[in-house]
C-alpha cells in the first residue's frame, strides 16, 4: 500500500501536535525510512532499548529553537524522543 507523503505528513504533524503540546513540525520528515544507518540516537524512555537513526521517523524545531527527534523504538513499538 503506498501514501503519499503529503498524508504521511499531515499525520505526522497531528501525532506531534498531540505528543509535544502543539509544536509544530518545521524542519523535515523521514516517513517509513529504512536506512541502514546504525549511529546510535539514545535509548527508548519507555523500555530503555538502543534507538539508532534508522529508526527516525522525525525531525523537527522546538518553539524554542532546539532540534528534538521523534523515533519508533524498534522494541516496544512506541513514537518516543530518545534520551
Amino acid at each position: 500500500m503506498y501514501i503519499h507523503s503529503e498524508i504521511w505528513q499531515t499525520l505526522i504533524l497531528d501525532v506531534g501536535r498531540v505528543l509535544h503540546g502543539g509544536n509544530t513540525v518545521t524542519r523535515s520528515f523521514h516517513p517509513l525510512s529504512m536506512s541502514d544507518d546504525t549511529q546510535r540516537l539514545g535509548r527508548c524512555p519507555a523500555c530503555d532499548e538502543r534507538i539508532t537513526t534508522a529508526w527516525i521517523l522525525v525531525e523537527y524545531e522546538r518553539d524554542d529553537g532546539t532540534e528534538g527527534i521523534w523515533a519508533e523504538c524498534p522494541t516496544c513499538e512506541d513514537v518516543v524522543a530518545p534520551v
